[in-house]
């Protein structure tokens, strides 16, 4: 769905093309951290029993799981099971 005219995507675009690099690259930074929260929040709703390395594996799988080679996937996996035993 895309409800935004052109000329609005056109000022947005141009707002952000004022900000340094930096700035830029913190702004994308706070963006992807606030859609894990999100992501989170509803794999908790899905299920609200799930521990918390549960939540991390998933969230994991929902962001990388179709990019990453399943050797890749298992490896990250069993650290994030280190990090949460």
């Amino acid at each position: 769905m895309n409800d935004t005219t052109d000329e609005i995507n056109r000022k947005y675009r141009q707002m952000i093309d004022m900000q340094s690099p930096q700035k830029r690259w913190v702004m994308g930074r706070e963006m992807f951290e606030r859609s894990r929260k999100m992501i989170k929040a509803g794999l908790r709703v899905e299920d609200p029993d799930a521990s918390p390395f549960e939540i991390e594996r998933r969230l994991f799988l929902r962001l990388y799981g179709k990019e990453l080679s399943k050797q890749t996937k298992e490896g990250y996996i069993n650290c994030l099971r280190r990090k949460f035993s």
